[in-house]
């Protein structure tokens, strides 16, 4: 058995793609994917599983379109690249702001030209790297006041954002580094 973290794009955002984690978790579990235990409301799961990590996101997709009927994009680490992401952050200096310093998770092999398109006019005092299949985003005065940040989670980019505590207590739920 293994611990991997399991980050879902766009729940419980609004109105949209309400899920109720206690319900997901019985979803997962009923699924045979192994003991769940979530964080806050945003689709942050962590799987205690016997899975093999390359195949989870799609087992989990599929759970969640058979009980849920919804298209939920997923995105896992393992403790070790999820503390590889956090060791690499590239923007140090910020993670004593952690609700200005977020991480967005993208699919392997994502496209970083992509980025380009998007940090041509960056905004004064906002931050992107793209490293360890993550995009690190600072932005000084919050993602809500942010023009980059919704383009960051959008379908463009197509990754699921969290801020650096979410990030570091999904890593400190898988356990020892």
């Amino acid at each position: 058995m293994s611990k991997v973290a399991l980050f879902l794009r766009a729940i419980n955002l609004g109105s949209h793609n309400k899920l109720n984690m206690e319900e997901l978790k019985t979803c997962l579990e009923n699924a045979g994917l192994g003991a769940a235990t979530t964080y806050l409301q945003s689709g942050n799961i962590v799987l205690d599983t016997d899975k093999d990590i390359s195949k989870i996101a799609v087992l989990v997709n599929e759970a969640i379109k058979q009980d849920f009927g919804k298209d939920i994009m997923v995105f896992t680490r393992s403790s070790l690249q999820l503390n590889k992401i956090i060791k690499s952050n590239p923007f140090k200096i910020h993670e004593s702001d952690p609700s200005r310093l977020f991480v967005v998770f993208v699919k392997p092999k994502f496209d970083a030209k992509l980025l380009h398109t998007l940090t041509d006019n960056l905004p004064i005092g906002e931050k992107l790297e793209y490293l360890n299949d993550a995009i690190y985003f600072y932005t000084p005065h919050g993602a809500g006041q942010s023009k980059l940040a919704p383009k960051l989670s959008g379908p463009k980019i197509g990754g699921s954002a969290r801020n650096w505590n979410t990030v570091t207590k999904v890593a400190q739920m898988l356990g020892p580094k």
